[in-house]
């Protein structure tokens, strides 16, 4: 038992992370390296996004198996480059991007395999123990992540920047497997943590078997498109599956009860507020506790040919808080339908839904009677609204079912067909006016519309394109002043002819968004945006060293017929010098350049950025040295004076054994405006600590 002691040292909870294995998404080009078989797990990676969306740095992350190397990546655009020294175990590994685009949308995950050969130990090698110690079959695979920052600035104009001083997170991901069960643990603590905002604390317990799966604590559940999808539930979520028929069941809540404010009017402020009071108080409204309770019945293969059935219901709690703004009630009924023909690499999937919903936006004051309708609007109701009231609440705040008018339902359809290397797509959605659903509070409402995408191949996949065109209307029930109508083209182009030339990539996309005459014969929006990409990427070796070169040029330009002085164009220009020598040091350069122009104030920005950074890693002592210097100056504009900021980064990581690493951060940064005085000096640290751990 000595060594399990050891190795359970660095903390009490011990349970494992496992990913989920997907297959590779043929959204994803690899564009180095194109071998699967890397030497002692040293290599450069470049993927390339082809199906026209840009990817949010801030919301994608990249993984290698089970360790996370997004802080050491770079991502721009539609690109995904590393380059990952850290040894590796000999045998199988995974490259795994998990992506979300620029407007917080989930991407496809992309998985790359790989296999290591020659090397024989390294930061991948994890402790084990023997069987003897557990029980036969069961293994503990865990992954803890300890980080720590803090920092200090001083100066004049530093109380601009009202971040934290101090941040102190906490992140452990684990798994324990017996026989045919799982269990899964997660848990992030923060010091961001506070009962004034949404939850930053995650933590979540599960059980899971071939025929159930049981989870407590934050979920991200999904049930369906347009009624529940990905929206975080901190409660109980359980699924059973029996051959062809599932159900899965959510209950708990999506929002904290956050206490609002009684603040007293000072009339020298300006105008009254709305809801001022008679004792010269008014309520900057909180937010209720919001309670939900979903359930799908499905009928079929997940994920292939399926039927479901889902509900949903959401209802604010009035008696969370004192001061709040109205306490809402919100139910959705949909369904959805998965058809799926596939032989060898082409397939046919047919996908839709449609759900209907209906919302009460103040519940505050309970049910109406059917006497009160009967008074109050001349109509005789066929049921007592006050009898259902622990059901659902109406009352003179309900948006009304109106389904002949289509304004409080909502449906797609969306077919896929791939043949061979090509892939066309094809959709269709309508959202009503006044359908809402409280579990997908990112689906915009009032507007219809279809897509048109064709994705394909050539020589080998030498060559990819993708075409695609939307068009959306809005104000569906025609109770806006004029209806707007949108339409968006946009194509990629990536040519990778071999490894040792040269590769390249483009994209074009443009927005045109018109509105309607209105009764006087003006429009409401008449504008366009057009956006332009270029970029080249080439990775060679000479003079016994390996070059990495990257260029990239975006430029953006919104024209307005109906205000031409909102007219504007950015501009931007990057490259990337990166040098890898036969020993082992890395040296990047990079350099890019970002003005912005208005049409009628002429220059807004002008920003320059020089970043140096020196990767130098010493094997005998499992040491990683990183030094980085960024210099950011701006000139003078018209809204803004010139700046020069100098910043300066140093970082070590340090592995103890195979399965613990260190990692510090020391920066020191100055800001300076004209450059003439020092407005403020930044200087910072981190510390991190990473244990994994497999016990079998």
């Amino acid at each position: 038992m000595k060594n399990s002691y050891k190795i359970l040292i660095p903390f009490v909870i011990s349970l494992l992370f496992l990913q989920k294995i997907f297959a590779q998404s043929s959204d994803w080009a690899i564009i180095s390296p194109q071998t699967k078989i890397v030497k002692s797990g040293e290599f450069f990676f470049t993927a390339n996004l082809n199906n026209g969306e840009n990817l949010s740095s801030s919301l994608t992350k990249i993984f290698i198996d089970d360790k996370e190397i997004t802080d050491k990546s770079k991502i721009q655009n539609k690109n995904v480059s590393f380059v990952y020294l850290e040894p590796l175990i000999s045998g199988k590994h995974r490259v795994i991007i998990v992506a979300k685009n620029l407007e917080g949308k989930e991407i496809e995950t992309m998985i790359w395999s790989f296999e290591v050969k020659g090397f024989a130990g390294g930061m991948s090698k994890i402790a084990s123990l023997p069987t003897k110690y557990w029980l036969n079959g069961l293994t503990i695979n865990g992954k803890t992540d300890i980080n720590s920052r803090s920092g200090s600035i001083r100066g004049r104009g530093s109380e601009l920047r009202q971040e934290p001083s101090s941040i102190n997170n906490f992140n452990f991901i684990g798994l324990a497997e017996y026989k045919n069960f799982q269990i899964p643990i997660r848990i992030f603590t923060t010091s961001e943590e506070s009962q004034n905002a949404q939850p930053r604390n995650r933590f979540q317990v599960g059980l899971v078997s071939d025929y159930f799966e049981l989870y407590f604590g934050d979920t991200n559940v999904s049930l369906d498109d347009l009624v529940l999808s990905g929206t975080r539930v901190r409660g109980f979520d359980a699924k059973i599956r029996y051959k062809k028929v599932s159900f899965e069941f959510t209950k708990g809540e999506i929002q904290r009860g956050i206490e609002g404010e009684v603040l007293e009017y000072d009339p020298t402020t300006g105008f009254p507020p709305a809801n001022l009071r008679d004792d010269s108080t008014y309520v900057v409204g909180g937010s209720f506790q919001r309670n939900i309770t979903s359930g799908r019945l499905a009928f079929g293969t997940e994920n292939k040919n399926e039927f479901g059935i889902t509900f949903f219901k959401a209802k604010d709690d009035t008696s969370s808080i004192k001061n709040g703004d109205s306490p809402k009630e919100n139910i959705v009924v949909g369904s959805d339908l998965t058809l799926e023909f596939k032989k060898n690499n082409n397939f046919l999937r047919f996908e839709s839904g449609v759900a209907i919903s209906i919302t009460t936006n103040d519940i505050s004051n309970g049910a109406i009677s059917k006497a009160d309708v009967d008074s109050l609007f001349d109509e005789t109701l066929p049921f007592d609204p006050k009898e259902y009231e622990d059901f659902f609440t109406i009352n003179i705040s309900t948006y009304p079912v109106r389904i002949y008018e289509g304004s409080s339902t909502a449906y797609f359809g969306r077919g896929k067909i791939q043949f061979l290397t090509n892939l066309i797509t094809a959709e269709y959605k309508r959202i009503g006016t006044s359908y809402n659903s409280f579990g997908n509070d990112f689906l915009r409402n009032d507007r219809k519309g279809y897509l048109l995408k064709d994705r394909f191949s050539i020589l080998n996949r030498k060559i990819t394109t993708s075409l695609s065109f939307e068009n959306y209307d809005d104000n569906l029930s025609n109770n806006q002043i004029t209806s707007r109508n949108t339409k968006v083209i946009s194509g990629n182009l990536l040519i990778f002819p071999r490894i040792d030339l040269p590769s390249f990539s483009l994209m074009l996309r443009n927005q045109k968004r018109k509105s309607e005459q209105d009764s006087l014969g003006l429009r409401e929006s008449d504008d366009s945006i057009s956006t332009f990409n270029f970029g080249v990427n080439y990775n060679f070796q000479a003079f016994n060293l390996r070059h990495g070169i990257n260029f990239n040029f975006s430029n953006n330009e919104r024209s307005d017929n109906i205000n031409p002085s909102s007219e504007n164009s950015s501009r931007a220009i990057g490259f990337t010098l990166t040098e890898q020598f036969s020993f082992p040091l890395i040296v990047n350069l990079s350099y890019i350049n970002l003005s912005v122009e208005s049409k009628s104030l002429g220059t807004l920005q002008t920003q320059n950025s020089i970043d140096t950074t020196f990767r130098y890693k010493i094997k005998s002592y499992n040491l990683d040295l990183n030094l980085k210097l960024k210099n950011d100056f701006s000139s003078k504009t018209q809204n803004s004076e010139s700046s020069n900021r100098f910043g300066t980064e140093f970082r070590t990581k340090y592995s103890f054994f195979s399965n613990m690493i260190f990692e510090t951060v020391f920066g020191l940064s100055n800001f300076d405006t004209q450059g003439k005085k020092k407005d403020y000096t930044e200087l910072f640290m981190n510390f991190r600590y990473t244990y994994g751990f497999n016990l079998q």
